[in-house]
């Protein structure tokens, strides 16, 4: 079947549905969009290989983008918006920008949420914030404008989410995971019986039965069960020392949350602790100089057009000098060296791979220590990388806290660049 007779196919099988055709003043070119009842589907056509059509049908669900809250702070020049995206520019700083949004948004009925099961990508000159809203996740990117550097893009696009789960509406900020089940940590003000409350009255709106089997209610914590047609759900609530509620649903959140991860215990003033610091790690490109991501515990650089195994050379016999040991013979190759560290029981592995015709080297381990200050000093970071650093509870309620600080150390690093 062509493209053209694709789309005759669904004009007329979404419109005997009762789908009215949106004719859009910038129609995308092999695109038809369907509205029904403030609902939205766009059918894209491509042709494929062997004379075959490619078709993609996008259930939109029934948020119109350009309903969402923009930054208003400072002026801002629309660039393009409809249904599905808004872009706009606007000269502000990156601070004001992020948290006047988290603020906007969460008014507006949007929870921000950190993934879970995802590592962190910090962005020095950048943000990508996520929001829920029932079943619908909205994406703000804020980036630069290249061809103005006092500029910033701002674009929302949005998503719908399989797996979402009601949040308590005053928590601002979550931990959330709806890949291929619920999983959620976060706090409330409410206390247990209103958090209960709650579960039991938007879980049943959402089609969920209460379950009685399992269900446990003690004073201080409780685990809530529901069944909705194959599916279990398991919410757990605990009371917290300062009157909040904790809001866990999903397994091994330990291994993945900030708020629920057990601090390491402190070294001893006489116990001897193996590893190199994190800014005492040796840079050996001309530069001297590294991305260094405390959340991931990793640092990378590149080594210009230094091949590969010559890299791996250069850092055996750099790293073994300092009292390492090369575990076993790794892997060497063009392409990808992959070698270990050992020393005593921990160890640091470097990973070097060639991207664009540069070698890009990643060094990670539990033999990189992070408590020294990295170099160049502390940087204006995000607010989720802020709560991370900090082990602070998710939630909106610090953003004061976060934008005093931010701006402290903004003003400092623009005070140290000043000529004398």
């Amino acid at each position: 079947m062509s493209p053209d007779e694709a789309q005759l196919f669904y004009r007329y099988h979404l419109g005997k549905a009762g789908w009215n055709e949106v004719v859009a003043a910038a129609a995308t070119p092999g695109s038809i969009r369907f509205q029904k009842a403030g609902f939205m589907i766009s059918v894209s056509f491509y042709e494929g290989a062997e004379s075959k059509t490619s078709i993609n049908v996008n259930f939109a669900g029934n948020y119109d983008v350009r309903w969402a809250p923009k930054y208003d702070a400072a002026p801002i020049e629309l660039v393009f918006e409809n249904e599905d995206t808004v872009i706009y520019r606007t000269k502000a700083d990156l601070i004001e920008i992020e948290t006047t949004l988290l603020r906007k948004m969460h008014a507006a009925g949007w929870t921000a949420y950190a993934r879970l099961h995802a590592s962190h990508n910090e962005q020095d000159d950048g943000r990508d914030l996520e929001f829920l809203r029932n079943g619908m996740t909205m994406r703000v990117s804020i980036g630069r404008f290249p061809a103005d550097p006092t500029s910033y893009n701002i674009q929302y696009s949005r998503f719908l989410t399989a797996n979402s789960i009601p949040i308590p509406p005053d928590s601002g900020f979550v931990e959330l995971d709806t890949s291929t089940q619920p999983l959620l940590v976060a706090t409330t003000v409410m206390d247990l019986v209103q958090t209960r409350e709650f579960y039991d009255k938007e879980l049943v709106a959402q089609g969920w039965l209460v379950r009685e089997y399992g269900r446990s209610l003690k004073d201080d914590h409780n685990w809530l069960t529901y069944v909705r047609g194959q599916q279990d759900l398991t919410v757990g609530l605990q009371s917290l020392p300062t009157g909040r509620t904790l809001v866990r649903v999903g397994d091994k959140l330990e291994k993945y949350s900030w708020q629920l991860a057990k601090l390491a215990e402190p070294a001893t003033s006489d116990a001897a602790v193996v590893g190199i610091e994190a800014a005492d790690f040796p840079i050996l490109n001309e530069l001297k100089s590294a991305k260094f991501d405390s959340i991931d515990k990793s640092i990378e650089f590149t080594m210009g057009s230094m091949p590969l195994l010559e890299v791996g050379e250069l850092y055996t016999k750099e790293i073994e000098s300092l009292g390492w040991k090369l575990e076993g013979a790794g892997i060497k190759a063009d392409d990808y060296v992959f070698l270990t560290f050992v020393k005593e029981e921990v160890e640091i592995a470097l990973r070097a791979r060639m991207t664009d015709g540069k070698s890009i080297v990643n060094i990670q381990g539990d033999g990189l220590l992070w408590t020294k200050e990295l170099p160049g000093g502390r940087k204006v970071i995000s607010y989720e990388t802020w709560l991370r650093i900090n082990h602070h509870p998710a939630s909106l309620d610090l953003l004061d806290q976060y934008q005093t600080e931010m701006r402290s150390i903004a003003e400092a690093v623009l005070n140290a660049e000043k000529p004398e």
